[in-house]
């Protein structure tokens, strides 16, 4: 069950995400406590995983990197991701 972890709001797809940085690739692992645990293969420094992570979701996600949006948690492992446009719960976010 995915819970608060991921939810369909409108034609959005809302993700709530707990980032492990400095990981050995970008995956995701599943969905873990309410939270969509994903591993980002860059050190948390500046707000590049952020960034990466950003990506990965884009790419995975099948999206445009400028249709998923940080909503909080810009420095913090836990944070709130808005994919516009993405009304539907892909597969690959419920596969662990």
């Amino acid at each position: 069950m995915t819970g608060a972890a991921i939810r369909v709001e409108g034609g959005d797809l809302l993700l709530s995400v707990k980032a492990r940085p400095g990981a050995r690739a970008d995956r995701i692992r599943g969905v873990k406590g309410g939270l969509l645990q994903v591993d980002v293969a860059t050190v948390a420094e500046d707000g590049k995983a952020t960034e990466r992570l950003l990506a990965f979701l884009a790419a995975e996600l099948g999206v445009a990197r400028r249709d998923v949006e940080l909503l909080s948690g810009g420095f913090a492992r836990f944070k709130r991701v808005r994919v516009r446009g993405l009304g539907m719960v892909p597969g690959k976010l419920l596969a662990e």
